[in-house]
């Protein structure tokens, strides 16, 4: 345990060290600048914040079914036709009224006719509000849990999307650098070949040299200037992508500062650099993929979509059972607006309900759910097991990437005195064009094996420290609203 506690103390130290080390970690670096610019106008991160709000606006309309409903309603009717309703009073009584008619002498029992009433009034009114509680319905509870499960599946979700966003700046940066880098050395190797160009020409005006050393000069040169061009254009790509991803012109200018560039070696990051270019200690890589890698926000995403699953099941499992709901009515009816005792009413009532079946759908719903909790739980394990690898791909690359620094700085510091030697030697007329321009040709590549090196370590870091669920806003210099600094 205290093994794998001190390993991780460390590697955590390295995430927070990368981009700060030292004295310089009290001021912000241009790429500082550049990953809070990009977690301010990041489209996509927009997008994502935007989903956030829509699936936390979804888990509040869910909590509101536990609330009463209240419902106006003003209806005004006239009606014409339609069925009616007889009466047969005529029938019933004119026989009797003829009778006492005859009995008495009289006609004080005129006839009667038979009366027919609509059905509908001809006008109505009903002015009333209703208030719904619900009492009991298990399936208000499981939608409600599900909402507030998917919420905080969209919220890592977003965590997972800003995380992905800062390591893709940090290695847009560092691409950037590289490409820049490269051009700057072609530039360097462009001016040699131009000089000695110029020199084979004057060598041959003085019958010196032959016309082959001029050929050879030029070829050079040509070769130069092609890969100046790609250079070039590698440049002006990663510049585009740089500002794509910080939602600017794709010509803004990107300005990049040695201290972003720099690998430290002492402190967090020196310590991962032993670690990492140790012989025989893989223990440390399997500390990661083991215990950090568990901290992704891709898996704590998956884990709240399960639950949410768990709650729909739950929700469709309730469908089927009856539900308990209070409603009370206060209104006024009558054929003509008024407050009277005739207008007013007032009724309060318990509804029960129970769908029983509708035809088996039910069942269908409830396994639907079920397959879709299975099928998540499944994909969360894949997650872990993916995620884990990643971890592991990337510490190795890490460790091979800063094991292959040493290596170029070695072979750098050989050509270039490999060059130096030759040049003087061809200043001298000592050495054969030939090997001036082998000398040259080694030093250029070795200068740009080095400079790929140190852009590779820096990449890898940023992915390990993806990999590891580093926190974008601690690299971005400020907290996320809400949480802590776990560093």
């Amino acid at each position: 345990m205290t093994a794998t506690r001190s390993v991780l103390v460390a590697v955590f130290g390295v995430l927070g060290g990368v981009l700060c080390p030292g004295p310089v970690c009290a001021q912000e670096t241009p790429l500082d600048r550049y990953i809070r610019t990009g977690l301010e106008a990041n489209l996509r991160l927009e997008r994502q914040e935007l989903a956030l709000e829509q699936a936390e606006a979804g888990w509040a309309e869910s909590r509101s079914n536990y609330l009463p409903s209240i419902e106006f309603q003003a209806r005004y009717s006239m009606a014409r036709g339609g069925r009616t309703f007889d009466v047969p009073v005529g029938d019933l009584l004119n026989d009797a009224y003829a009778t006492l008619n005859g009995l008495t002498g009289t006609q004080q029992f005129p006839a009667i006719q038979n009366q027919k009433f609509d059905l509908l009034r001809d006008r109505e009114q009903e002015t009333r509000v209703r208030v719904t509680q619900v009492l009991w319905n298990p399936a208000v509870g499981a939608g409600a849990r599900s909402g507030r499960f998917r919420a905080d599946a969209t919220r890592a979700e977003t965590e997972a999307v800003r995380r992905a966003l800062v390591r893709d700046i940090r290695v847009a940066y560092y691409t950037f650098a590289n490409a820049l880098r490269a051009e700057a050395i072609l530039d360097d190797a462009l001016e040699l070949v131009l000089e000695n160009e110029r020199s084979s020409n004057a060598l041959v005006r003085t019958a010196l040299a032959t016309n082959e050393q001029v050929h050879r000069a030029r070829a050079e040169r040509l070769e130069v200037e092609a890969q100046r061009d790609r250079a070039e254009t590698d440049r002006l790509l990663a510049a585009s992508y740089f500002n794509y991803l910080l939602a600017r012109d794709p010509a803004a200018d990107i300005e990049v500062s040695p201290t972003d560039l720099t690998l430290p070696d002492t402190g967090p990051i020196g310590r991962l650099r032993e670690a990492a270019t140790s012989q025989s200690d893989d223990a440390w890589i399997r500390t990661l993929a083991e215990g950090v890698g568990t901290m992704r926000p891709e898996l704590d995403q998956l884990d709240q979509a399960v639950a949410a699953a768990e709650a729909g099941l739950g929700a469709a499992r309730a469908s089927t059972l009856p539900t308990v709901a209070l409603a009370v009515d206060a209104g006024l009816q009558g054929r003509e607006y008024g407050f009277g005792a005739d207008n007013r009413y007032l009724m309060a009532s318990v509804v029960l309900s129970w769908a029983v079946t509708n035809g088996g759908g039910e069942r269908s719903r409830i396994r639907q759910a079920r397959l879709e909790r299975d099928m998540l739980e499944r994909e969360r394990a894949d997650a872990e097991a993916r995620i884990r690898l990643e971890l592991q791909t990337a510490a190795y690359n890490t460790r091979v990437a800063l094991r292959s620094i040493e290596t170029a700085t070695e072979r750098l510091a050989e050509a270039e005195r490999a060059f130096t030697l030759v040049r003087r030697r061809r200043e001298e007329g000592l050495a054969t064009p030939l090997e001036f321009f082998d000398a040259r040709a080694a030093f250029t590549r070795a200068r740009q094996s080095h400079s790929i090196a140190e852009a590779e370590a820096l990449i890898r870091l940023a992915e390990l420290d993806y990999a590891t669920g580093g926190a974008p806003d601690d690299l971005a210099g400020e907290g996320a609203p809400g949480q802590e600094n776990e560093r």
